[in-house]
């Protein structure tokens, strides 16, 4: 990678380091009606190497799931080496723009990204753009809808950003950065050492980037107010941990799972790109790669383990509340737009698996639902 600035980050690592894979960023929008009785849409990707689709369920208002339809993404899905149940080891492979009505979708087999927009639940693709990279496996949408960022996993890894222009994305070929990663490209370890997931910060300001096992770094570039890189990267190296995917709270903290170190751990943005922890906190899971984020409660998917964690955002560490088991292997995760229920891949099945979130933030399961394609599949929206 080029010399840019570099922030250490020393973790106690107090057990048996396990290494394997695995964000989305919120989209800003006033609750729907049928949202907020609880009813509404959830979405996931198949990647298929076939043909790459979307397959819509209709969500109720109890929180279950009916299969409405498949939208074919027009691109073709694939696997990293090393990959088994979670075929890109990304979170972010589906990311949704609510305030303007679009569902974005990587096709890493392909280097394209699709467009589609969405009314009253059902899809409908309206643009397919290259990707400027290879293996795309994540999307981020910025909280204005206006500025969209794909990463691409392979070759070093690289990410390509866009603005939406008339509804419809158009490249900018000055957002695009390589990361000059070593991923591993050909061993059964590409897996652990692509990078795994690109978001923005809520305020807009920030696009991050998580390494995993390649450099074990979080990557934040400063953003100008008309979009543009401020700075290269700051470098936030968090020895050992891991840092696979990430999401926001409500109070604007980043909340990182750490696959290296089974944590989930919580930090703040300085202007020039610096992290500052706050803390973290053991899941009492291994293999802690994906997380969902809703207020201040945090769901991990420990995917060595088979089971997730629950835990209470906090200004320290994050406050563990329980653990449950799930079915083999748990990735990629949502929440309802409301908070009430929690849906989770599982890719050693393919299943989604539904929970019911109390006020004190445990889960109870209320169901599994098939989900068509290979096993491995991951990406995952609540609309």
């Amino acid at each position: 990678m080029r010399t840019v600035p570099t922030i250490f980050i020393t973790l106690a690592l107090g057990a048996t380091t396990t290494v394997a894979p695995g964000v989305a960023t919120a989209a800003v929008a006033p609750v729907a009606d049928s949202a907020a009785m609880g009813m509404g849409n959830v979405y996931a990707l198949t990647n298929d190497p076939m043909d790459n689709a979307v397959v819509a369920y209709k969500r109720d208002s109890m929180g279950m799931l009916m299969m409405s339809g498949t939208y074919l993404t027009g691109g073709k899905g694939a696997s990293l080496h090393g990959a088994v149940v979670d075929r890109t080891a990304s979170q972010g492979a589906l990311a949704a723009d609510r305030r303007h009505g679009k569902l974005y979708a990587v096709n890493p087999g392909s280097n394209t990204l699709t467009v589609f927009s969405m009314t009253n639940g059902m899809l409908k693709r309206t643009q397919t753009v290259s990707t400027h990279g290879t293996f795309p496996v994540s999307v981020a949408v910025s909280p204005d809808g206006m500025r969209v960022f794909v990463l691409n996993a392979r070759r070093g890894g690289s990410i390509q950003g866009y603005q939406l222009v008339d509804g419809r994305l158009v490249a900018k070929m000055s957002w695009n950065r390589k990361l000059m990663l070593d991923t591993m490209s050909g061993t059964d370890m590409e897996f652990v050492s692509t990078p795994g997931q690109v978001g923005f910060s809520p305020d807009g300001r920030n696009v991050i980037v998580t390494t995993k096992a390649s450099s074990h770094s979080i990557l934040v570039w400063p953003m100008t107010k008309d979009g543009a890189f401020r700075t290269e990267p700051t470098v936030n190296t968090i020895a050992g941990a891991v840092p696979f995917a990430f999401d926001f709270d409500m109070h604007g903290r980043l909340n990182v799972a750490n696959a290296g170190t089974g944590t989930v751990g919580t930090y703040g943005i300085r202007s020039s790109g610096m992290l500052m922890r706050y803390g973290q906190t053991p899941t009492k899971g291994e293999a802690v790669c994906w997380l969902a984020v809703h207020d201040d409660l945090i769901v991990s998917s420990n995917t060595g383990s088979n089971t997730v964690t629950s835990l209470r955002s906090r200004a320290a560490a994050p406050v563990r509340l329980g653990v449950m088991k799930t079915g083999a292997a748990p990735v990629d995760s949502t929440f309802s737009r409301d908070g009430m229920y929690f849906y989770v891949q599982t890719g050693g099945t393919n299943m989604i698996e539904t929970y019911r979130v109390s006020a004190t933030g445990v889960l109870k399961k209320m169901d599994a639902d098939k989900l068509p394609g290979p096993i491995g599949s991951e990406g995952i929206v609540a609309w």
